[in-house]
């Protein structure tokens, strides 16, 4: 089933899939409070306190999509959930034989991410990643994710319910070591490779201050990690692809990750990117001093000015 997800993109920008080989879940911490699924499930007269498996049409889906799709994971369960022991190897045979897809596998339970594939590795065509609402969770989940090896491993921080830093999970911050933007897509320095942050919906919902999202968004420039901003509340109302600073922070993977071929020893030789306000979506990521032009860093101080020159003039006026 095609998803609303924003973050849930294929390679030519249209909808990505979910995937649902089983159902129900339970609230494990804080972040659950407001989650779609149990409301959902209600809703429809279901217990979303039993995990269920899917029919068999629905757990071999990914077999009849001829087409490569991105495709998110149990959007309606956890597949790390206990329940699901019995049936996880089967749905794992089938991302095998499906090359052709990228598949995202979010949790908030990593231990048992980690029993999964500590034996046996994790595939090329399955990212791992981890949801988070604070820096509690983060501080505790993040580790886990970061023991095991995978070409893509990300982290959701939505709800996000306070300020987090995650700048020791980004890559080696020792200033001895090369923690450039060069040496992230290179992969010598294991470490995140991309985050999504966006507020708390639902009827309950928790404030949520756009100053946690650029917190976070500004430790993304810094290491040159993707960063997704998916949706903020404001008056009440929840703004989905926000504008923040001038511009939308849709990055995906994809288009840092390609640079990893082309990246040279040389950073004069690197493509120099530029930047216009309200263009951020091409932004590729580029720690700032790595070119002659204007870096990611500078670039938003140069937003957060003109904002202060632009507030200055209007209470002047």
């Amino acid at each position: 089933m095609s998803t609303n997800i924003e973050w849930v993109k294929n390679k030519d920008g249209t909808k990505g899939e979910s995937w649902n080989p089983w159902q129900g879940c339970h609230k494990i911490s804080t972040g659950c409070r407001e989650c779609y699924m149990f409301r959902d499930k209600k809703r429809f007269g279901q217990n979303p306190n039993k995990v269920i498996r899917s029919s068999a049409k629905t757990f071999e889906a990914p077999l009849k999509w001829k087409e490569s799709k991105r495709i998110f994971v149990c959007s309606w369960s956890d597949f790390f959930i206990d329940e699901a022991d019995g049936w996880r190897q089967e749905a794992l045979e089938i991302m095998g034989k499906c090359s052709h897809h990228t598949f995202l596998l979010l949790t908030k339970r990593p231990q048992n991410m980690l029993k999964a594939f500590k034996d046996v590795g994790t595939p090329d065509n399955i990212w791992l990643g981890v949801s988070v609402e604070n820096q509690k969770t983060a501080d505790e989940r993040i580790p886990i994710l970061l023991d095991i090896p995978a070409k893509v491993r990300f982290v959701s921080i939505e709800p996000m319910l306070g300020a987090v830093d995650v700048t020791n999970f980004l890559g080696n911050q020792d200033a001895e070591q090369d923690t450039s933007a060069h040496a992230i897509w290179r992969g010598e320095i294991p470490g995140i490779d991309w985050i999504i942050a966006g507020c708390e919906s639902g009827p309950g919902a928790r404030p949520c201050n756009p100053d946690w999202a650029r917190h976070l968004r500004d430790q993304c420039v810094e290491a040159g990690v993707p960063f997704f901003l998916k949706q903020l509340s404001q008056d009440g109302k929840i703004i989905k692809m926000p504008f923040l600073d001038g511009g939308k922070w849709d990055q995906l993977p994809g288009s840092i990750v390609s640079k990893k071929e082309t990246v040279h020893e040389d950073a004069s030789k690197v493509e120099k990117p530029t930047y216009r306000e309200g263009d951020l979506d091409k932004f590729i990521g580029c720690a700032p001093g790595l070119t002659e032009g204007l870096s990611a860093r500078e670039y938003i101080d140069n937003i957060h000015h003109n904002q202060e020159a632009s507030d200055e003039k209007t209470t002047e006026t």
